[in-house]
């Protein structure tokens, strides 16, 4: 029985048209796949954004950091994907090359690729916004710190002059008032007038 070239031509095409499809139909289902990644990230992001707006911590930071850092990882895969596809496409097209895909492979393709670039765009966007968050919550964790230390410092400025007051009045030596019976109100008078006084010349500077 003799094979007619013709027909063991067609075979093998029709084995390579249904492999290119078997292929892109799996790397259209891997390239789905980022989708369900992406909107898990992006989920646990807003949920935990809910939470730090009642109460920002250095813990939730960490967490919001580890989201950015998973939508780092998942855009790494999605971009070598991408350039993959875009390589095999402009492959395809080349004129000294012998692959040519059938319609219908093209068509897959070309499928894959949209799903790859907008899976590419969507972990872009959250991935900035993730980001901007982040940044954001570090400020304002700095700038409620940085309030924190100014009301110590300030405090401890104002504390600092009854100590000094009243550290005079306590040596053995002869002070204004001292041999009064009014001593301690005086002293008490003195203390509240410096401290005041203290106190008026941080507002003046706008350090209060």
């Amino acid at each position: 029985m003799n094979n007619d070239p013709n027909d063991e031509t067609m075979d093998n095409l029709q084995e390579t048209n249904s492999f290119w499809v078997l292929i892109f139909d799996v790397l259209y289902l891997i390239t789905t796949r980022f989708f369900d990644l992406i909107n898990e990230a992006n989920n646990e992001r807003n949920q935990l954004e809910e939470k730090m707006q009642n109460r920002t911590s250095n813990d939730s930071i960490i967490k919001l950091a580890k989201i950015s850092k998973n939508f780092v990882v998942i855009l790494t895969h999605i971009n070598a994907n991408v350039m993959a596809l875009d390589s095999l496409k402009l492959y395809e097209h080349r004129l000294s090359t012998n692959l040519k895909f059938t319609p219908d492979e093209s068509e897959h393709l070309n499928d894959v690729l949209v799903e790859a670039k907008q899976s590419q765009e969507m972990v872009q966007l959250y991935s900035s916004i993730t980001d901007k968050l982040t940044n954001n919550y570090n400020n304002l964790i700095n700038n409620n710190l940085n309030n924190v230390m100014k009301f110590l410092t300030i405090y401890s400025i104002v504390l600092t002059v009854p100590t000094i007051i009243t550290g005079f009045y306590g040596m053995n030596v002869k002070l204004p008032f001292a041999d009064s019976p009014f001593a301690w109100i005086i002293t008490i008078l003195i203390t509240i007038f410096f401290s005041l006084l203290v106190w008026q010349i941080l507002k003046k500077n706008n350090l209060m």
